[in-house]
């Protein structure tokens, strides 16, 4: 649903071109997303507030271009389907509950990146769609696009919640030990596209 259910309205928006609505709609998802998971607990509403945030994002590159708005809309649902399905895996829904779910260093290690990478942090993966918005906007948009990189910058605080509690405050053991023989390829092979996003950057820069 965070995904999917997005599509229909962006196309109505980008049918149907309003600049100045678009940009007080854009302060309102940067903001709300930001602001509303501060003090969250719930993995499930962390996530709907940060696909509200995300929702801003997608805005502003419908006012550069519909290629910018369908690369950011792919690299966002990769993301956050593989978070979601990490955490119906384990069986998480709350905060607390990452301490005892995940329980190899490794396993850790790409789900802190998973994390990193949906909020958008240098150099992982999530922040190659925000940089093509950034350059697609130059001086344009300046004030806007300080505020919406204000906005990431503080959802950024739940992402390192979540990677503190899966990472710092983990048990070495836990009862999904079992099942992880038959996924972990599957899991590492997702996974590992959060960590490709510097590569990808160092690419464009050169091609470009």
């Amino acid at each position: 649903l965070l995904v999917w259910q997005k599509i229909g309205p962006f196309l109505i928006l980008i049918n149907n071109f309003q600049f100045y609505f678009i940009c007080s709609i854009i302060i309102m998802t940067s903001s709300v997303g930001a602001m509303g998971g501060l003090n969250q607990t719930s993995l499930r509403k962390l996530m709907t507030y940060s696909s509200i945030n995300h929702m801003g994002w997608m805005m502003m590159s419908i006012c550069f271009s519909k290629n910018l708005w369908l690369i950011y809309m792919i690299f966002y649902s990769i993301i956050s389907v593989i978070s979601m399905w990490m955490f119906n895996f384990f069986n998480s829904f709350y905060l607390n509950q990452l301490m005892f779910n995940f329980n190899t260093i490794l396993i850790k290690f790409l789900i802190f990146s998973n994390f990193l990478s949906l909020g958008g942090l240098p150099p992982f993966l999530g922040f190659l769609p925000k940089w093509l918005i950034l350059e697609s906007s130059s001086f344009t948009n300046a004030s806007l696009m300080i505020f919406m990189v204000m906005m990431s910058m503080v959802s950024l605080n739940y992402y390192l919640r979540i990677s503190f509690f899966s990472i710092l405050l983990g048990s070495s053991k836990n009862v999904w030990i079992t099942n992880l023989v038959s996924m972990n390829f599957f899991f590492y092979f997702l996974s590992s596209f959060s960590l490709t996003g510097l590569m990808l950057i160092m690419w464009i820069y050169l091609m470009v």
